[in-house]
């Protein structure tokens, strides 16, 4: 049949689509197309022991067996490819599968028994085909260990694409995948076919994923025995550059001065040096193998004048074996204008000394580009790349506790490594003014969008915005450019990222919380995260102290709980626990920002829940106690703030007996009113008219019990209007009390 003719019934059956394999017009058309078609020996498929080896041979010269094959017809137009893919799917597809399946046995006999020619029907179909690997792996216990390496090679030098892809896919099963492990660790022909086969990356991404050892090493072992053939050199050290980073974390002994000397001479000989230099990049990534390359390679490194890549080498030696040259290698980098994936290798390793971070920023015209180049089309490197630049830009010369301090010294000198040496660089001005500059090129917004396809950059935003979120004044342009609704994302509020949430609780210090919080980002969003950090005791990946950041979260909480009383039940909840044990501690700021916490926490009844028990012998007559004792704290901070608290307690009848079931009296109101402070004298007054205001006699009776109180009111001398107001209107009621 022509192929005019061919067109026009696939154009007819483009009418009936998509219900064409129900028509039964179209079943004709179907039926007719492929019966007079080019591909009239498929049919034989229906008879699979009449086909002659002429009509065999024909099949299996075709490029791939799973592919569609109408549209491999050139003359087909496009647009009926749908039409074409949808006719061989439905028709010739199964027919074949049935045909594999038909002959699945004499196929895995045949194939491992005797010599085969891999281009002669059957055994290509075999090879080429899913449903051949799947027989293998189906067929695996009853088939002989030799057999094994045999089929295993075969499929791994002709097989198709189709029969590629399912490999991997059977790879993906932990049983499959041990079975292909052990098979390859127990054969060097079959490493060396899985090394040579134009599918390796699709193959090793799946076989090696839990990294085996036995097999890794070998590879590396194959790749290095493969320089013996001229012609393999190149792709030994393409292999070579993933098998290494898997490779070398335990066998740092494979670079040697054999190794070097060995792979510099195979780069001259065959004009691979730009591979080996790649190669050299990945080996310097490893401290234990940086002695033998800075040994062994620096000759041929500084005869790479034209090499950016060798450039790149050059740094990451330079880090380890001579700090001062790091500045001038980096600024001829930037010189260079050209913003790549090596410039972003280069600047994420040496952005960590202060020179280099002053560098960076003198070259806007670098950072533009790096910030540009930000887009949802950006490699997964580019991006963490980039993401690590900011952060060491950003990144304060945070004062750890001391025994943190000695930890980080010891651990810089085991490592020989001066990158964590003092720069002036690192101190607070010169970091702000890098802050900035980051922030004035709005590249936190572009961040915080890619997160959604980057996800690895919900660990590095946090560590770069609780830096920024240091500086006060960075604050409310955070909260505008939309840093609470990233931190507070589902991302965070599924797990407990400490940066997150610290970061978050940096920015609500100083924000008003009615101006960020509304019915589309509930304030208990950043309040489930701060109260986690409260809790918590130890966080290794902190970029502060704890100590700092459970300080910090009480003063956001503290904000938060001005907010409305929602906000104050769920901080109440959520961190009651905590605020039990802070109350008490020892050390005078946390102790401060916690009763500071607790003063705006009691304007909910379920906190003063918390102090009003029914006996004094339980949890909350204790707090009661200690609110009392605060209430003459030596830090006056914290002194107003325990007798503000104490001004809700006796705001309630329940308050004002817990108090007598306690201590009987009002004594304490006599100190707060004959204190210096003015604050802690107003609070006072407050509470003596809580309590002469009362009508419960059990009250009124425990205020005639304490007549001193009474006395040092009436003597009570201010200059404050507001007060003396308070004290007359006190005595007033206590005169009324005393006619009636």
């Amino acid at each position: 049949m022509s192929f005019p003719r061919q067109v026009r019934l696939l154009r007819q059956l483009q009418t009936f689509y998509p219900s064409a394999l129900t028509h039964n017009t179209a079943r004709c058309l179907i039926v007719k197309l492929i019966l007079e078609s080019p591909l009239t020996t498929a049919i034989s498929l229906l008879n699979p022991d009449g086909t002659t080896v002429e009509e065999w041979n024909y099949l299996c010269s075709l490029t791939d067996c799973f592919s569609c094959i109408l549209c491999s017809q050139k003359f087909i137009p496009s647009e009926l490819h749908p039409v074409a893919q949808k006719v061989f799917i439905s028709t010739l597809l199964p027919k074949l599968n049935a045909w594999i399946e038909h002959f699945s046995s004499q196929f895995v006999s045949r194939c491992a028994s005797a010599p085969i020619n891999l281009q002669e029907f059957p055994f290509v179909l075999f090879f080429q085909s899913p449903l051949g690997v799947q027989l293998f792996f189906r067929s695996w216990e009853t088939i002989e260990e030799s057999s094994k390496f045999l089929l295993f090679s075969n499929f791994l030098s002709v097989c198709s694409f189709s029969a590629a892809f399912e490999l991997a896919r059977l790879c993906q099963d932990h049983n499959t995948r041990s079975k292909t492990v052990r098979l390859l660790c127990r054969s060097s022909p079959l490493k060396n076919s899985l090394l040579r086969s134009e599918f390796y990356e699709q193959f090793s991404a799946i076989i090696l994923q839990e990294n085996p050892d036995d097999l890794v090493y070998g590879l590396v072992k194959e790749c290095i025995l493969m320089t013996g053939s001229p012609e393999l050199v190149r792709l030994a050290l393409k292999r070579m550059n993933t098998l290494l980073l898997l490779c070398l974390p335990r066998h740092p002994e494979i670079v040697n001065k054999e190794f070097c000397l060995q792979w510099t001479e195979l780069a001259e000989r065959y004009c691979c040096q730009e591979d080996w230099i790649s190669l050299l990049n990945i080996i310097c990534d490893f401290k234990s193998c940086r002695a033998v390359i800075h040994k062994e390679c620096s000759e041929f490194l500084k005869q790479q004048t034209h090499s950016r890549a060798a450039k790149m080498v050059g740094i990451k030696l330079a880090i380890q074996y001579d700090p001062k040259s790091i500045v001038p290698r980096i600024k001829s980098l930037l010189e260079e204008g050209v913003c790549d994936l090596l410039l972003l290798e280069a600047l994420r390793l040496a952005t960590t000394f202060g020179s280099v971070k002053k560098l960076v920023v003198s070259y806007p015209k670098i950072l533009r580009q790096l910030i540009d180049g930000l887009d949802p089309n950006s490699s997964l490197i580019e991006v963490n790349s980039s993401a690590i630049i900011l952060y060491n830009l950003c990144k304060f010369k945070v004062q750890k506790a001391e025994n943190e301090q000695e930890l980080q010294r010891l651990r810089s000198m085991a490592e020989a490594d001066s990158s964590y040496a003092a720069s002036p660089e690192d101190e607070q001005v010169p970091t702000e003014k890098r802050i900035q500059a980051v922030i004035s090129l709005q590249i936190l917004q572009k961040l915080y969008i890619l997160s959604h396809t980057h996800l690895s950059l919900n660990e590095l935003i946090p560590k770069i915005l609780v830096h920024v979120a240091s500086v006060r004044g960075n604050r409310p342009e955070l909260a505008q450019y939309g840093a609470v609704r990233f931190l507070t994302k589902t991302y965070f509020t599924e797990r407990f990222d400490f940066n997150a949430a610290h970061a978050l609780a940096k920015i609500l210090i100083s924000i008003a919380p009615q101006s960020i919080f509304t019915g589309s980002l509930p304030s208990n969003r950043a309040i489930d995260p701060i109260c986690k950090l409260l809790l918590n005791s130890e966080e290794k990946n902190s970029e502060y102290p704890v100590l700092l950041a459970k300080f910090e979260s009480l003063l956001a909480l503290t904000n938060l709980a001005s907010m409305d009383e929602t906000s104050r039940q769920a901080i109440i909840t959520k961190s009651w626990t905590a605020i039990d044990d802070l109350l008490i501690s020892n050390h005078e700021l946390i102790q401060r920002a916690t009763v500071e916490l607790v003063n705006n926490l009691s304007l909910s009844p379920y906190c003063l829940i918390k102090f009003i028990g029914e006996s004094n012998s339980g949890p909350e007559a204790t707090r009661l106690k200690i609110l009392t004792a605060l209430s003459d704290a030596d830090d006056e901070a914290t002194k107003l703030a325990a007798c503000g608290t104490l001004v809700q307690v006796c705001s309630c009848e329940a308050g004002c007996k817990a108090l007598l079931d306690i201590y009987s009296d009002f004594k304490f109101v006599i100190r707060m009113l004959t204190d210096e402070n003015i604050g802690v004298q107003h609070r006072a007054l407050v509470c003596i008219c809580n309590l002469v205001f009362s009508d419960d006699e059990v009250i009124l009776a425990g205020l005639n019990k304490t007549p001193e109180a009474l006395l040092t009111l009436r003597t009570y001398k201010s200059t404050q209007r507001e007060l003396l107001a308070l004290k007359e209107e006190a005595l007033s009621r206590i005169k009324s009390l005393t006619k009636s």
